[in-house]
């Protein structure tokens, strides 16, 4: 993976099985999205994008207002 690309979420779940649940958050430059695309498929595990979840954006609007609240 890139060095350019961050990890803002990380999250993994795993109930004493051999395997586990992972949920990962990128911040991708929208000039970067093809060669993330291409370094997941290239991984052949299965995923999921849940960008376009509505329950995903609800939790990016409540998040944005938490920090708007936030003084510096």
């Amino acid at each position: 993976m890139s060095s350019h690309l961050n990890i803002s979420v990380f999250h993994y779940r795993n109930h004493g099985a051999n395997y586990g649940k992972i949920a990962i958050g990128m911040s991708v430059p929208s000039d970067a999205k093809s060669e993330w695309q291409a370094f997941w498929d290239n991984l052949g595990d299965p995923y999921c994008n849940e960008s376009k979840n509505p329950v995903y954006k609800l939790l990016l609007e409540s998040s944005e207002q938490s920090r708007s609240h936030i003084k510096t």
